[in-house]
């Protein structure tokens, strides 16, 4: 137990998970990005959403758990919704699930009550010392995002950052052959990166500029731009589609169990394969990259970035943030 509070605490934390998206009765999944804890709304905008409904699982750690029950303490928990821009906030009270540390949670968020963002957290407290509902444990938020102003400039997958690429303080994951690139996709964290080299001459000029700059200049910005977007998308969409894994007891395929390699196929599959299911496009994809098939295939990948990045403007984004720019 921590002595963070001044009472009896959960060494690790609770986990809250999202189980289930449904946007005005219609499930939405393409919403949803489960590496970043993140629902962007913003891409329902078009169909002017009203209701959003969610279905969510807090998970405690189970020993402990058990030994706050041997001790006579009986956890309960709480999910909590808060909107500050709107002064919204909803607590939650989410039933028991499958096992004492467990609980589910369903509830509704209504778009004329948001603004910007809404934070979500999962909440296990508990009667200690004598104080009701003290709280004990308290889990990574996920954010919603209702309004594309409170979105992340780098809006997704990717995180974006300067980083050497030459000489001793060379990033470990960049390697020594990508000295002279002007950038470099990193696949193989939690979360995908694109590390711009941060030692070549001129580069962070290009991109740190304003808008106002000459036509010639502006083109080359947004062309460069674009071509490591692209480069970027097309190759996380082909390692998800590697990463697909064969089911041995059923034969059927299914996503990656890295989360950004599952929601990259959530929104890539459909533009690929607009007329089938989500099962049928996984084994599809998995078979047709190393086919006969595997050209055109790979055609359809680059209409999908193509429709998803926006002319580059991802990345465009990305690079205005402080955090690229210093």
């Amino acid at each position: 137990m921590t002595s963070v509070l001044p009472h009896r605490t959960l060494e690790k934390a609770p986990e809250l998970r999202l189980v289930d998206l449904e946007v005005d009765g219609v499930p939405r999944p393409d919403l949803v990005e489960q590496h970043l804890e993140r629902i962007d709304m913003t891409a329902a905008q078009d169909g002017g959403w009203k209701r959003v409904r969610l279905r969510m699982e807090l998970i405690a750690p189970e020993d402990e758990i058990a030994a706050l029950l041997d001790d006579g303490i009986e956890p309960r928990a709480t999910v909590v919704a808060r909107c500050a821009a709107t002064k919204l906030r909803i607590a939650h009270q989410p039933t028991p699930g499958e096992d004492e540390s467990r609980w589910d949670a369903s509830f509704e968020l209504f778009a004329h009550d948001l603004r910007d963002k809404v934070t979500i957290r999962g909440e296990v407290v508990a009667d200690i010392d004598g104080r009701p509902a003290r709280r004990i444990g308290t889990s990574v938020p996920w954010t919603l995002y209702s309004d594309e102003t409170a979105v992340p400039p780098f809006e997704g997958t990717f995180q974006v950052r300067w980083s050497h690429f030459v000489g001793a303080e060379r990033d470990p994951t960049i390697p020594e052959q990508a000295g002279s690139e002007s950038f470099f996709v990193d696949l193989a964290g939690s979360v995908p990166a694109i590390h711009l080299n941060g030692d070549l001459d001129g580069l962070r000029e290009l991109f740190s500029g304003g808008v106002e700059r000459p036509p010639l200049e502006a083109a080359l910005r947004e062309a460069e731009m674009r071509r490591i977007a692209t480069a970027a998308w097309t190759a996380a969409i082909g390692a998800s589609a590697a990463a697909i894994r064969l089911n041995e007891e059923t034969g059927s395929c299914e996503l990656p169990e890295t989360r950004w390699m599952a929601d990259i196929l959530r929104w890539s599959l459909p533009i690929i394969y607009p007329d089938v299911t989500e099962d049928e496009a996984v084994a599809r994809v998995r078979k047709e990259l190393v086919g006969s098939d595997a050209v055109i295939t790979q055609v359809m990948i680059q209409l999908a970035v193509s429709s998803h990045m926006g002319a580059g403007k991802l990345l465009q984004k990305a690079l205005k943030t402080q955090e690229v720019l210093t």
